[in-house]
């Protein structure tokens, strides 16, 4: 019991607690009851969100018991296979108190929200789960825009004194002056108490104005209390330092379970109660919590830097204490396993493993059904282990299930342990052998590149032989990365004459020479684009299954092995209905001028979801009245669900030759967006137009004396407040208008309900497979023929704008118009268009509608009509009139294009031979 750390104040109440989406019939004990008039509340604002689980198969707390020799022993809980969920709300900690102490034995709760109020949850593992159930993963659990729980969750270290509730309560509130006066409550955890071993695990919950903000700002706290001197590193069994405050950095997850009901106590076990405490008040305020600056940033690092050094001698004795107590047990399952392997062998797999987080080949793993199989066995056979549960691979007597392997990553295969707060191990395969022999470059060369090949890992693109980093971006390969990963798959040996045996050898940089310089002849699959989220090609093929995808070219990774929600194939009219709601949800807000405007952002977000798939598509503008009005922020969301990221702003080009190095770079970087912000003056660009319409682009290779042809998947955006695109521009970007309809001056105090770039960042599976299921519909109905075409974007019109036109024909988007009528409206309006109207019309009034004339003539006869010599002026003038040379150019680069029934032509040459020109009725 408490005696003088409890708190002169418990929690004695029950308050009003409301399950989502219905009001409580009557007043709880201990809180009076208000009237439907009643005015709203600051805790009716800011409820937050809890999610009770039920398991249909057990305890998912805790349960205790004492053994034959009267020791007290912990069962863990039953895993959840099927169970139910229930949201409710929690206005205040009173309430959240309240449902914490009404859990059963077979309940938990998560802080995450899942779409509906209420249903079933099974486990990833259930095959044909029932129609409506989902899976407690990221996908389904989410923490939202408004208020939720933050749980800190409190373990004392083995060789340390625990902290007495009121020592904990007040280290986290001293580590950051926002902590000091909110409202926290305290519970001591299930283990707690029991027979007699006093409060041991403790948790403080807060509730937070921004649920989405929990895992940034539980961050926050935990370098903070870095800062303060409460960091630490622990040591494993095996050696590895494992970084340590005094509250768990890896319980911010919307999907985590929090078991905080009761434990089940068993045959003797007595438990003594702790009341909960609550103190301080009001709820913590998201944008009080601040990053680190950088000066604290650097101070922790230095911190940091310090500790990991003290414990440098430890890790080391560690270790060797690790692989000497488990080198011979590895043994003996390896030569159960049929593997032949030495102990130095053995050493070495060990320290890989230990140090640099590799399993090599021959590396044992221990199945959750408690079975041997090889690191190498697991390879090989994908379709069999890929998602299989395992034990730790370090500490596998610890836990069963632990870690599970990926297998279908698209990237390198790993093995991920949540043991320690999580470790993520790479799958290597036991290294090839190569025997280096003196003349035999080609036969060398040709084995390396099977290999690499096989491997899974190597591409080329552009001519050149390229990887995928760890984020996800395409890499050229260089000689010196390109030695250090074949040394990694392949062992070299070459014969040594003085021992008169096969010694090991360096891999001759003939090889890696011969491998970078002939990347198109070693047949590595070619890679046009790299993605995390499923898409669909033009012919209605789903992508869906991570890896490389041979018929189109693109890499599908995920480093998560929740499954991507499945996309009907044949979804139902309420299907897209609710489809199009998630898609449209971020984008509602925005102040669109009309019908076609809102179009225009439905047909990029659309094309944000298969872009990579098509070979070529528009580009898309934003134009605003006034700064401020949202064009910007549009743009990034719909950079976002395209990248995965918000993509970077770029100031538009103004020179032809810095464009085209511009969009060749991107292009063979395998670039996604590129957003031009902000564009002050007008856009024309040649090769800005040939990205929209053509799938490659061919530039020099900086650095190289060498051309090549990039294919690229490139998603163009540009923004400007009075955004004006010349020329065919007009005809290759759909452009957006925005009109907040308000003052200027007061256009950047507006404010969005909802912050539509974190929704679409936090949101973007949902809303790509948002996307795809308004495409399956159109799929689905045969591809039918409900627009025309669309010049040099064939695929696009029949995918994205077809769909769109589609929808609005089947009453599924009221208020959507075909995009296209966006693009007429500002085709019409190109300055460029009204240039060669008003050229044309001064030449046939000029010469008549057959007459001949020379540039020069047009000049010359022009000057004596008033307003004919100034758009002349406008079109190629400088400061000493009109130049003939550059009108020349202008007519030339305009030849056959119409405007109202008339187009300018060549018309053969005078006595001079000089250009004659001349214009034809169509």
């Amino acid at each position: 019991m408490w005696t003088t750390e409890s708190p002169s104040a418990l929690v004695k109440t029950t308050p009003t607690e409301v399950v989502d989406g219905a009001a409580p019939a009557t007043a709880t004990a201990g809180v009076e009851a208000t009237s439907d008039m009643a005015p709203a509340t600051t805790a009716v604002e800011h409820r937050a969100a809890v999610t009770i689980l039920t398991n249909d198969n057990g305890n998912l707390t805790k349960t205790f018991f004492l053994d034959e020799g009267g020791t007290v022993q912990k069962q863990a809980a039953a895993k959840l296979v099927y169970g139910r969920y229930q949201v409710r709300h929690a206005p205040d900690l009173d309430a959240l108190n309240t449902i914490l102490d009404s859990l059963a034995p077979t309940q938990a709760v998560t802080y995450g929200r899942p779409v509906t109020a209420e249903g079933v949850v099974v486990a990833q593992s259930v095959k044909g789960p029932a129609a409506g159930a989902i899976t407690r993963t990221r996908e389904n659990f989410q923490f939202g825009d408004d208020a939720g729980v933050l749980m800190l969750d409190y373990d004392p270290p083995k060789d340390r004194v625990a902290f007495s509730p009121s020592e904990l309560l007040q280290t986290v509130r001293g580590c950051y002056g926002v902590l000091d006066k909110v409202a926290m409550l305290w519970r001591a955890s299930a283990s707690s108490g029991v027979n007699g071993r006093g409060i041991t695990g403790q948790r403080i919950y807060l509730i937070v104005s921004k649920a989405s903000a929990i895992p940034r700002i539980g961050k926050v706290i935990f370098d903070r209390l870095w800062l303060a001197g409460f960091g630490y590193y622990a040591l494993s069994k095996s050696g590895q330092l494992l970084e340590r405050a005094p509250i768990d950095l890896s319980v911010w997850k919307p999907e985590g379970l929090d078991f905080a009901a009761n434990p089940v106590l068993n045959n003797g076990i007595a438990r003594a109660s702790y009341e909960s405490e609550i103190t301080g008040g009001g709820l913590l305020d998201a944008t009080q919590v601040q990053e680190l600056t950088a000066d604290e940033i650097v101070e922790l690092k230095a911190i940091k830097s310090a500790a990991r050094a003290a414990m440098t001698p430890h890790v080391q004795t560690a270790k060797e204490e690790y692989i000497k107590e488990v080198a011979p047990m590895m043994a003996e399952q390896l030569k159960r396993l049929n593997v032949d392997a030495d102990s130095a062998a053995i050493s070495v797999m060990l320290d890989r493993a230990t140090a640099q987080r590799t399993l090599m080949g021959d590396f044992p793993l221990l199945t959750a059904e408690r079975k041997w199989v090889t690191v190498g066995a697991v390879l090989d056979n994908p379709d069999k282990w890929h998602g299989t549960r395992f034990a730790d691979p370090l500490e596998p007597e610890v836990d069963g299930r632990v870690a599970w392997v990926n297998l279908r990553s698209g990237g390198k295969p790993y093995l991920y342990s949540h043991l320690h707060h999580g470790t993520k191990y790479r799958l290597d395969r036991a290294p090839a052998l190569i025997e280096v022999t003196a003349g035999e470059l080609p036969r060398m060369v040709d084995s390396m590149a099977q290999l690499l090949k096989k491997s899974g890992q190597m591409y080329e693109r552009a001519g050149v032989m390229v990887y995928v980093n760890d984020d996800g971006k395409i890499v050229q390969a260089i000689a010196t990365w390109m030695k250090v990963f074949v040394h990694r798959h392949c062992r070299f040996e070459q014969f040594n004459e003085r021992k008169k045996e096969m010694v090991v050898a360096e891999c001759p940089q003939g090889v890696i020479n011969g491998l970078l310089a002939n990347a198109a002849q070693t047949r590595m699959p070619r890679l046009i684009a790299v993605r995390d989220v499923p898409t669909m090609e033009a012919s209605g093929r789903v992508i869906a299954t991570p890896g490389y995808d041979e018929q189109s070219g693109i890499l599908l990774i995920s480093e998560q092995f929740s499954k991507w929600p499945a996309i009907r194939k044949a979804p139902s009219a309420s299907d897209l209905k609710t489809a199009l709601q998630i898609l449209w949800k971020p984008f509602q807000q925005f102040p669109y001028v009309s019908a076609a405007d809102k179009s225009v952002v439905l047909a990029a977000v659309l094309t944000a979801a298969v872009r990579c798939c098509l070979r070529t598509a528009p580009g898309f503008g934003f134009s605003a009245t006034a700064p401020g009005t949202g064009k910007t922020l549009l743009a990034q969301c719909i950079g976002a669900l395209y990248d995965g990221n918000a993509p970077a702003v770029s100031a538009p080009i103004t020179h032809e030759e810095e464009w085209s190095k511009s969009l060749f770079s991107s292009a063979l970087a395998g670039a996604g967006t590129l957003l031009f912000d902000n564009a002050e003056h007008a856009i024309e660009s040649a090769s800005l137009c040939a990205v929209t319409t053509a799938p490659a682009i061919k530039g020099r290779v900086l650095g190289e004396s060498r051309e090549a042809e990039a294919e690229h998947r490139l998603l163009v955006l540009a923004t400007g407040n009075g955004l004006q695109l010349v020329g065919d521009l007009n005809r290759r970007f759909f452009t957006c208008r925005l009109d907040a309809q308000v003052d200027s001056s007061k256009v950047a105090g507006r404010q969005f309900d909802l912050e539509p770039l974190g929704y679409c960042l936090q949101n973007r599976l949902a809303m790509i497979t948002a996307a795809l299921t308004l495409i399956q519909g159109y799929v689905n109905a045969g591809f039918p023929a409900v627009c025309d075409g669309l010049a040099s974007m064939d695929d696009w019109n029949k995918l994205v704008r077809s769909t769109i036109v589609w929808l609005a024909q089947q009453g599924v988007t009221e208020g959507f118009v075909d995009p296209k009528v966006a693009l007429l409206r500002d085709s019409a309006n190109d300055p460029e268009a009204a240039a060669l109207a008003g050229v044309l019309e001064m030449v046939k009034a000029t010469f008549g509608p057959n007459g001949k004339f020379t540039v020069a003539e047009l000049i010359k006869r022009s000057a004596g009509t008033e307003g004919w010599a100034e758009l002349l002026k406008d079109i190629a003038g400088d400061q000493r009139g009109v130049d003939a040379r550059r009108l020349g150019q202008w007519l030339l680069k305009r030849e056959g294009r119409i405007s109202n029934r008339l187009s300018i032509k060549r018309a053969g040459l005078n006595r001079t031979k000089t250009v004659l020109w001349g214009i034809s009725e169509v």
